[in-house]
């Protein structure tokens, strides 16, 4: 499976709350920190509907 692929399924997984870790999912650092970036801009974005 490609990166982007990969990347999109884990957001897909990750928005319902069945994602694998991180370091199971991507064997590549830069994948595990873009991740990082989205679970940390769709948190902030949830933040601001709460607020």
């Amino acid at each position: 499976m490609d990166r982007g692929k990969r990347f999109a399924l884990w957001s897909f997984l990750h928005m319902f709350g069945s994602a694998p870790d991180l370091d199971v999912a991507f064997e590549n650092e830069e994948d595990r920190e873009a991740a990082r970036n989205f679970m940390d801009l769709l948190a902030a974005s949830e933040g601001e509907r709460a607020g």
